[in-house]
Parts: C-alpha cells; sequence; structure tokens
C-alpha cells in the first residue's frame, strides 16, 4: 500500500499539477497508512521527485517506447520501482521489485508484464547505475543530470555560484528538510529541548534564530507535547528570521499583507509581547479562517483579519504541512493587483510586512516538483505582480515606520532587482538594517543589509528579504 500511495502521489503530481506534499497527504488519510508505511510512502515520493530527470534518463533504454508515451501509472509505478532499487539500500531487491509490481497488478493488469520486465533489467545492472551518482561534476550537463534540474535552471546556479558551489546547492536540494520549531517564549527554548530530549525526541536548537529547535529524530509535528501545549509551533528557520528582522516592537501598529495562514503574524504577535495591533489580510478566506482559528487558540488577541470574518465562518480547505507557507504557490491573480486599493482606507502603519507570492524555488527541497514549474512566463507575472503590491504597500506606511519586503525565493528578479526597481521610484524609502541586540546577522545578510538566506549555505529555506524605512 505504501508504493501505491506514493505511486498516485507522483502521478497527480505530474499530470494534475498537485503539490507533493497535498497530494501524498490525501493518498496516505485515503489509505490510512501506519506510521511504518507513511514513512516510506513519503520517502519514496519525495524521492522519486528528486531524481525525476536522473530516473527517466535510466528507464528509457530498457524501454521501446518513450517514457512520456507510457500510461501515466505504469510511468510513475516504472519511477518508484527504480528509485527503490538504486537508492534505498536497506529495500531487499526482490522486496521492491514484488511489491511495485502488484501494486500495479493491482490497478492496472495489463501493464504489470512491462513493469516486471523493465525493474528486472534495472535490477540486473543495479551497481553500475549506482556508480553513475560518484565521482565530480565536471559539465552544467552533468550537474543536470545528476541532480534532476532543468537545463536552465542548472545553467542559472552555475551562473550566479561557479560549478562547484553550484553542486553544493543542487545536493542541498536534494536533502531531507528538518522539522522546525519556534519556541513562543525564546527564553524557554532550553527547557522545550530538554522536555522534547526526555520525551525520546531528537532536539537541538537552531544555529542561528534565538527561537528556534530543530527535531532530527522522532515524533509527529503535531503530537509533539511543547506543540500541544502551545509553548511551540511549527516554523521553518528561515521564516523565523524573518520574524526576527522586521524587529516589531510591542503598542506597534502592524500590516501582514499576505498573510496566508499567519504563520509570521504569529510570531510578530509574540516578539510584541500580545500587545499593539495586527491586520492580517489575504484574498483566500479559507486561509484567514484558519488564521483566525490558529490565533485564538495560541491567545493572539491583537491579530485582526481583514476583511473581518463573520463568526460563522468555516475552514473551507484542508491545511497544508504546517512546515510550509504555501503562499509562494499562489497562482498570479489579476484581481490581487486591485486588492492595494483596500488597503488605503487602512490607518498608516509602524510596520508593513509584505511576504509576496513568488515562485518558491527557496523551498524546492520541500516541493522538488518546483523546480519543473519555473518557466520563464510564470517569473515574469509573478514579478509584475510583486511591483504591483510593493506600490500598493508603500503609502500604508508611516513617517518613519517601515516597509519589510519577503520572498521565499532566491532569485534575483524576485529579490535583490525588484528591491532596486522599487527605490529606483521611491525616494522616500532607503534600507535600514535590523538591530543586532538579539542576532549577529553579519552571516545572513549582504553587504547592503538584506536578508538573503540559501539552502546550502544556512541550511534553511531559501528566502530574501529587505528592510525599508520611510523618510519623509
Amino acid at each position: 500500500m505504501p508504493r501505491e500511495a506514493a505511486i498516485r502521489a507522483i502521478e497527480a503530481v505530474e499530470m494534475r499539477h498537485a503539490f507533493s506534499n497535498i497530494a501524498l497527504d490525501s493518498q496516505i488519510r485515503k489509505r490510512g497508512l501506519h506510521p511504518q508505511d507513511i514513512a516510506l510512502a513519503t520517502e519514496i515520493t519525495y524521492g522519486v521527485l528528486k531524481n525525476l530527470r536522473f530516473l527517466d534518463e535510466l528507464l528509457s533504454p530498457f524501454l521501446r517506447l518513450p517514457l512520456e508515451n507510457l500510461n501515466s501509472f505504469c510511468r510513475s509505478a516504472l519511477r518508484v520501482g527504480a528509485y527503490q532499487l538504486l537508492f534505498l539500500d536497506r529495500i531487499p531487491d526482490h522486496a521492491a521489485l514484488f511489491e511495485t509490481v502488484n501494486a500495479v497488478k493491482r490497478n492496472r493488469h495489463r501493464y504489470t508484464g512491462l513493469v516486471n520486465a523493465v525493474l528486472r533489467q534495472v535490477a540486473r545492472r543495479a551497481t553500475p547505475l549506482k556508480e553513475s551518482l560518484e565521482g565530480p561534476i565536471t559539465s552544467i550537463s552533468q550537474l543536470a543530470s545528476r541532480y534532476s534540474l532543468p537545463d536552465d535552471l542548472a545553467a542559472g546556479i552555475v551562473d550566479r555560484f561557479g560549478l562547484e558551489e553550484a553542486t553544493a546547492y543542487a545536493q542541498a536540494l536534494q536533502e531531507r528538510p528538518p522539522v522546525t520549531l519556534r519556541v513562543r517564549d525564546p527564553v524557554r527554548r532550553a527547557e522545550v529541548v530538554e522536555k522534547l530530549r526526555t520525551a525520546g525526541i531528537s532536539a537541538v536548537p537552531t544555529i542561528y534564530a534565538p527561537s528556534g529547535i530543530l527535531i532530527t529524530q522522532g515524533g509527529a509535528p503535531a503530537e509533539l507535547e511543547a506543540v500541544i501545549e502551545r509553548q511551540a509551533v511549527v516554523q521553518d528557520e528561515a521564516s523565523q528570521l524573518v520574524g526576527w528582522y522586521c524587529a516589531a516592537q510591542p503598542g506597534e501598529q502592524v500590516a501582514d499583507l499576505c498573510a496566508g495562514r499567519g504563520g509570521k503574524s504569529f510570531h510578530l504577535a509574540d516578539l510584541m509581547n500580545n500587545q499593539g495591533m495586527i491586520l492580517a489580510t489575504d484574498l483566500a478566506t479559507s486561509k484567514l479562517v484558519q488564521c483566525r482559528n490558529t490565533a485564538r487558540r495560541l491567545g493572539c488577541t491583537i491579530i485582526h483579519t481583514w476583511p473581518p470574518l463573520a463568526e460563522d465562518s468555516r475552514l473551507l480547505e484542508e491545511p497544508a504541512d504546517g512546515n510550509l507557507d504555501d503562499r509562494a504557490f499562489l497562482p498570479p491573480d489579476p484581481s490581487l493587483a486591485d486588492a492595494s486599493h483596500q488597503w488605503s482606507r487602512w490607518p498608516l502603519q509602524d510596520l508593513v510586512l509584505l511576504d509576496a507570492p513568488c515562485s518558491g524555488s527557496g523551498v524546492m527541497r520541500r516541493h522538488p516538483e518546483i523546480r519543473w514549474r519555473l518557466k520563464p512566463s510564470r517569473l515574469e507575472e509573478l514579478t509584475r505582480l510583486q511591483a504591483v503590491l510593493l506600490e500598493g504597500a508603500a503609502p500604508l506606511v508611516r513617517p518613519g515606520g517601515h516597509l519589510v519586503y519577503a520572498v521565499c525565493s532566491d532569485l534575483p528578479g524576485e529579490g535583490l532587482r525588484q528591491i532596486d526597481r522599487f527605490l529606483s521610484l521611491h525616494p522616500e524609502f532607503q534600507r535600514d538594517p535590523p538591530p543586532t541586540q538579539t542576532i549577529d546577522w553579519a552571516d545572513l545578510t549582504s553587504d547592503r543589509g538584506d536578508l538573503v538566506l540559501l539552502t546550502h549555505r544556512h541550511h534553511t529555506d531559501g528566502f530574501f528579504a529587505c528592510r525599508l524605512v520611510r523618510n519623509d
């Protein structure tokens, strides 16, 4: 059953453009998998998606027809089988073959023979195929093939970092992202770490964020005592650092313009000691409902959603992975450009956080399918949208107040170049580095003071943020 869940999830990602976490979660719930089976289905699903190009190139010589001409279920099954044979040493080849073929037999009898024959050939050649994963990277094409990257993405990271660092970048995308907690009261972090360890959970403090804990082994996030008791919430270290970078103060008036489910709003409320006011807004009403409900559960009484929600509002969609702020994948919507007109009715803000919709390139290790969706036309739409949102956010900032622009992207077009364009049009704004009383930002910021987080350097999600002060 875990292999069948993985096959179906991979098929949904490819054919219906689903996001991997949502597709896999749907399959897990549908089949009622036990924890051990969930772990295997998760390993296989993300392993296949992270090695998709490599697996496809490996399988093609064993097929008479091009892989893309096969039935989507058959194609996904071949990938699942090949991944187990080449990457999962703890599973015997015969078990990987038998279980994968059985999954096909239960669903698509006509493809059983083909899958069985191809995977047996892969198994016979497993040793030399595994050896092809070793050795130094000497070219862009080799980098793209080994780490399953589109050619243009591989060329782009080599252009930015050079081949050696680009290899480290690509390797980091293949790593399993950790579960990271944010302790709501940073003073209690050591206490929470010890409590987790006493419960048999492997936990260590994060390197940069003074509120973070890495869960290195054991325990589903929602079942951790610290989460249940509301001492901590699930939040990646990069996202936590954006909250600290904002430097919100108790008593301030704050606007979170693309709040999503409210992860950063909750952090700002904790940093403000629940004193002041936070206006959280988003186009998706269902996300605002979850934001409101979670704010109440956490006791963040200073958070108010905009537009205000009726008390009988219900959550309209299943929540996604709590470790991911999935607004990164909000499709460009022309109506979003009009949302900024509503903001003009608000009072001027001490702090405006614009965590804008973006490509999500910084979270490719969590969502490997993103690498195949970074199309130039998509990026152009997003950068136009980000520019519109920045224009709408600027008038909300009071003189002396701050505007923080953030994206979970490491692409210059969505980060540095977006800010350079904005500043060329708005001389009333200038960069203002964050205070250093709590965090030494030297390893996390550029020479301009922008927050620049890269997975291969900081072992966090990729993020860009810029803190601007309004002078007029």
